[in-house]
């Protein structure tokens, strides 16, 4: 009699249903996989979302590192807007390029009827130096100071400004074009927030620009009057921000408030430019405290620290350090790491060195963009070895050896092959009466 398998039936029985359960508890664990990898990607949301909360009321604004020019928040950064006053940050740099701090000017009348919106009230005959007039630009924001550094400069207002045409452009600012040095209005006097950044970088790079826009007060000569002038800085920045130090106001009815502004904290700095703003201090302030809290700087390099040692050859020590000549650095968000490309060239040096001597380069590369180059400089002196200024002392001797035997053979041959030729070669004297010619001879057997 067969006989019945109920646990193969039972097994068949329940099949279908442990699939069920099976597919249904992978399933459950692919929910709770993706919740899980939801939570992680969104961790670092906040910047994004913060990014994007950012309220700037300008219609152009933009936040920069100022070392590496890398733009950490924007928008529409590539407008072209009319700068006002901030326009004296290009009349600066060619004043610092082209003229002497030191010179003085006579004022013209064109100077003088340059009187408008700010000024220092400048007469027409009056001495002053190139000096006073740039922190009178860049302080007091003064026009007539403008008028009288572009004469100054280039002879005419006209000239000038086409030099800032020029040099705008050779800076890479192609979206700008000026039409007088300080900034009053006109339809094709236009820039962009962009073109503004590159433009304050350029002249951050001179010490002068960076202590006159960072002082608040200063005081010039008034010639003919009893008192000095005294000229408030325009940039109210300066007193209710902490840790600014810059740059340029700007002001006409038809460009609303633009500002330049710069901040450094431990020693790194970034600028924010706004453009046809209704409160330029507050959207500026907004700009930097978003970079100062979302941003940070990852040093490559720091300038006159030292980077790296090199072997040198024929020196009382055997190796020499180097450092950069300027700070080398990534910024990246807070809490990142930076991961960039370093490109490494160094001499085969030999002494001796001189502190300050280039010995090589770092270059930087941000994906392929290249973000930063310094110089390796040696740190200090290595003179030669005493084994080595021998050497060279000997071979020096053999070198002066060498020319005075070469000086003795070549006088001694000359003057060999002078006595040959005077005994193999006999000149005949002219005889009375004859008509024997002082150019025939004839050689001895």
């Amino acid at each position: 009699m067969p006989t019945h398998n109920y646990l193969s039936s039972y097994s068949q029985s329940t099949r279908p249903c442990r699939l069920y359960l099976l597919r249904a508890g992978c399933l459950y664990v692919l929910a709770l996989l993706s919740l899980f990898a939801g939570i992680t990607l969104a961790s670092p949301a906040p910047v994004r979302a913060e990014a994007a909360a950012l309220q700037v009321n300008a219609t152009s604004a933009l936040l920069v590192d100022v070392i590496t020019g890398k733009i950490l928040w924007q928008k529409n950064s590539h407008k072209r807007w009319p700068p006002a006053s901030t326009t004296k940050i290009m009349t600066a740099i060619l004043i610092l390029e082209n003229a002497n701090l030191n010179e003085k000017t006579i004022i013209s009348q064109r100077a003088q009827d340059a009187t408008t919106e700010s000024s220092i009230w400048l007469q027409a005959g009056e001495e002053l130096t190139i000096s006073d007039l740039l922190n009178a630009l860049l302080i007091k924001s003064a026009n007539d100071a403008a008028v009288a550094l572009a004469e100054h400069t280039s002879g005419s207002v006209e000239s000038f400004v086409d030099m800032m045409n020029r040099r705008a452009a050779q800076l890479g600012a192609v979206n700008t074009h000026f039409m007088n040095p300080n900034g009053l209005y006109h339809p094709d006097h236009l820039t962009t927030a962009y073109d503004l950044s590159i433009m304050a970088r350029h002249a951050m790079r001179y010490k002068i620009f960076n202590e006159v826009i960072a002082a608040k007060k200063a005081v010039i000569a008034w010639p003919g009057k009893k008192w000095d002038r005294t000229l408030v800085n325009r940039n109210r920045l300066l007193w209710t921000y902490k840790c600014a130090d810059g740059v340029k106001t700007g002001f006409v009815r038809q460009s609303g408030r633009c500002l330049v502004s710069s901040a450094t904290r431990d020693g790194w700095r970034i600028m924010g430019v706004v453009l046809g703003s209704s409160d330029a201090v507050k959207d500026s302030a907004s700009l930097l405290d978003y970079g100062f809290k979302h941003f940070e700087p990852q040093y490559i390099a720091k300038k006159d620290r030292i980077f790296t040692q090199i072997s040198v050859r024929g020196g009382e020590r055997n190796k020499v350090s180097l450092v950069s000549d300027r700070d080398l650095l990534m910024v990246v968000p807070v809490g990142k790491s930076a991961a960039p490309r370093k490109e490494i060239k160094l001499i085969r040096a030999r002494a001796p060195i001189k502190k300050g001597d280039k010995c090589g380069y770092i270059i930087l590369y941000e994906g392929r963009e290249q973000i930063g180059r310094a110089e390796l400089l040696a740190a200090g002196n290595i003179e030669k070895s005493w084994l080595f200024k021998t050497l060279d002392a000997l071979k020096l001797l053999a070198l002066l050896g060498f020319i005075t035997i070469m000086g003795v053979r070549i006088y001694a041959g000359r003057t060999f092959a002078k006595d040959t030729c005077k005994v193999r070669y006999s000149f005949p004297q002219r005889e009375r009466g004859t008509d024997q010619s002082w150019s025939r001879y004839r050689k001895r057997p």
